[in-house]
């Protein structure tokens, strides 16, 4: 089952650190992994402090850039944790991806506008 695969996950508790953190930054908005580092590693507000430590925990030997960070977002994107859930949109002018972190009702129906969209291209 999927709770069975979150618990035998050993990124799991540092994935729901990360997203409580993220909320705690930015609530419900959109964000580009490079946007997220920036205002994660610039800001000196609490919020801004545990996004950082939360960012950090996924680091191995190698400090997480922008395009790192898209991909772990992307991995876990749509899995859900606790209530809440990494979801991502795409921009059709660029191409790029923004990503918030959304309780699962919200979550669900972002996907699915996200979905359409796809459709509709």
């Amino acid at each position: 089952t999927a709770r069975e695969n979150i618990d035998s996950d050993p990124q799991a508790d540092s994935l729901l650190g990360l997203m409580r953190a993220w909320r705690g930054c930015f609530g419900d908005k959109w964000q580009s992994p490079g946007d997220a580092l920036q205002a994660a590693h610039d800001a000196m507000e609490p919020t801004a402090e545990a996004l950082r430590n939360a960012i950090e925990a996924f680091e191995d030997d190698r400090q997480i850039n922008a395009q790192r960070f898209g991909r772990l977002l992307q991995k876990h994107r749509d899995e859900p944790i606790d209530g809440l859930r990494i979801v991502a949109s795409r921009d059709l002018r660029t191409g790029n991806f923004r990503y918030a972190v959304l309780p699962l009702k919200e979550a669900t129906r972002a996907r699915e506008a996200e979905e359409m969209d796809e459709l509709l291209r």
